[in-house]
């Protein structure tokens, strides 16, 4: 489960629930979304703070690790969710790239992780 410190400002945590209480396991300075399995016992979760491009993270082992994603036209993709794909390892993220400079719409994307 993941949450954060209200109104989506952060800071964000990661917690585990052993069957009788919960606990934090890692902690973020940004807010975190709905977190994905990996599918090798971590998780995956967007930055949800406001205008935040870019940015997500990856839970495993006890670490917290920010992962950039891909660039184009200089500008980092804006992922709006993760999803595993079922029956598999993979996950899919889906977002835009934010407005370029001289352009009238925001390329969508979809990222494959395997």
């Amino acid at each position: 489960m993941t949450g954060d410190g209200g109104q989506n400002t952060g800071p964000g945590v990661i917690l585990h629930y052993d069957g009788h209480a919960w606990a934090k396991v890692a902690s973020s300075p940004a807010p975190l979304g709905q977190p994905v399995s990996d599918g090798h016992g971590g998780l995956w979760a967007t930055d949800t703070t406001a205008g935040a491009s870019g940015v997500v993270v990856h839970y495993f082992g006890g670490s917290l690790t920010a992962v950039a994603m891909p660039t184009h036209d200089g500008s980092r993709a804006a992922v709006d969710s993760i999803s595993p794909v079922p029956g598999t390892t993979e996950e899919l993220a889906g977002g835009v790239f934010p407005l370029p400079a001289g352009k009238t719409y925001s390329p969508p994307v979809i990222f494959q992780y395997g």
